[in-house]
């Protein structure tokens, strides 16, 4: 094109379609894209056993947290200043429910803080384990009802790089 015409417009999304077969072992599978102007840097791709769920805003706040039914994967990112996600979910009395959190382990910039809240919003006692900087927590409900998770970053920071995952059990990780 000549220099003085419309400067042309390369898409930076684009829709793809990969298909995963179902002897695919779990865990990341390293991925790049590449074309002739260079490529990426390596990315991990999270081949997991639970069902998927991913977040959609506005569930910024208690009151508008996103329902999940447990056994669970969330994927979600903490975007903009201050993001704050909530998820609810219900467990019997006695259940153990854990909580992994993947972020730091993906590449994510996120350093994440996870709480668990009751129906009262008052935090739950929960035993943390961190891999890395990622944490692992695990309580027991005191009584039947809803619960929260809440996930933010630590310096209150966010933008599309600050994704995470999140898989919520019932039972031993």
């Amino acid at each position: 094109r000549k220099p003085t015409e419309v400067p042309v417009s390369y898409p930076k999304q684009w829709r793809s379609r990969i298909s995963i077969s179902d002897t695919a072992p779990l865990g990341a599978v390293y991925w790049r894209l590449g074309c002739a102007q260079g490529g990426t840097q390596s990315r991990p791709f999270v081949i997991g056993e639970l069902p998927e769920f991913i977040e959609s805003e506005s569930n910024s706040a208690a009151d508008r947290a996103e329902t999940i039914t447990l056994p669970v994967t969330i994927n979600g990112q903490i975007h903009g200043e201050r993001d704050l996600d909530y998820f609810r979910f219900s467990a019997t009395k006695g259940q153990i429910t854990i909580c992994e959190v993947l972020a730091r382990r993906l590449g994510s910039r996120l350093d994440p803080i996870v709480e668990i809240l009751d129906h009262n919003g008052q935090r739950v006692p929960v035993q943390i384990a961190h891999r890395g900087s990622d944490p692992l927590l695990a309580f027991r409900a005191e009584q039947d009802g809803e619960y929260l998770i809440r996930i933010g970053n630590v310096s209150f920071r966010g933008d599309p790089s600050f994704v995470y995952r999140i898989n919520v059990t019932a039972s031993p990780t």
